[in-house]
């Protein structure tokens, strides 16, 4: 399934399901895939002074899982946070750059 269709009708969260986002590798140096599963829409990238620096609709989505690709070109090494949020959810978790 195409992950630009974000409005693409998603499964129910399963008893016992809990809401996560995976970052891999992490630290990274020029690419890093983001999985989220929950009910998520929207990737956003931050810097840690809260500067948006990246938004990213999924590169697929099946049911409840988004996969996001962030490959960032022109941005210093550090910390990022990358911020999933949708269905009255939001996740996050910090990203390491690394040159």
């Amino acid at each position: 399934v195409n992950g630009n269709a974000a409005t693409s009708a998603q499964e129910p969260l399963p008893n016992g399901f809990r809401p996560g986002l995976f970052v891999s590798p992490n630290p990274f140096r020029s690419e890093v895939v983001i999985r989220s599963y929950s009910r998520s829409t929207m990737l956003d990238i931050y810097t840690l002074a809260g500067v948006k620096v990246a938004a990213r609709d999924p590169i697929l989505t099946h049911g409840n899982s988004h996969h996001y690709r962030w490959a960032p070109r022109g941005l210093p090494p550090g910390a990022y946070v990358a911020r999933v949020r949708g269905g009255g959810q939001i996740l996050t978790k910090i990203l390491f750059l690394i040159k």
